[in-house]
């Protein structure tokens, strides 16, 4: 069968069983194949007495929001006093520079080989057992990234970077606090 440009597009809308059922490009097709995009929509917030109807207006206050609550704070000014810790509890020179030392490939080796290469994968989507089964072949990407977190060249930002979905903790939520933030 041959289908319109307009059918094939509510084909690949559908899902899955729609598709391989064969189902006709009716109404209750189109809308159970709409039904996904309208339930995960925010349609409107409220911004205190502002009511935010545009994708615009709730993208920049959502953005807004969570950057404001996930940024750092000012640092406050306040320090320990000089002499708060004396003789042995102090940090010696010795110790000092080998803690602030550049980590070495068998450093960053043992740390990756002591990992569960079965835990969940990190952000990048690549499990520990992709690192330790390639170490020798990605080692002098990850060693360059060391090395620029030392010297401190690297964005820091880039690799604190995440995308929030917004789950509705009560239905019809119309506030930002009403949502419950997934990190995806």
């Amino acid at each position: 069968i041959i289908y319109s440009d307009k059918e094939a597009y509510w084909h690949l809308r559908g899902a899955q069983k729609w598709v391989l059922k064969g189902d006709a490009n009716t109404a209750y097709f189109q809308a159970i194949a709409n039904g996904r995009r309208r339930r995960d929509t925010i349609p409107l917030l409220w911004d205190g007495p502002t009511l935010l109807q545009s994708r615009r207006d709730i993208r920049s206050h959502v953005d807004g929001f969570y950057r404001s609550l996930f940024a750092t704070a000012p640092r406050s000014g306040l320090s320990l006093a000089q002499d708060c810790w004396t003789g042995r509890q102090l940090v010696t020179d010795a110790e000092n520079a080998a803690r602030t030392d550049l980590l070495s490939e068998g450093e960053v080796w043992a740390a990756i080989k002591g990992m569960n290469p079965t835990s969940a994968p990190g952000p990048d989507g690549l499990p520990v057992k992709f690192f330790q089964a390639f170490w020798n072949v990605i080692k002098p990407e990850v060693m360059a990234i060391f090395d620029e977190f030392y010297i401190g060249s690297i964005d820091l930002g880039r690799l604190n970077y995440g995308t929030i979905s917004l789950i509705p903790k009560v239905p019809g939520a119309s506030d930002i606090r009403q949502f419950r933030p997934i990190m995806v």
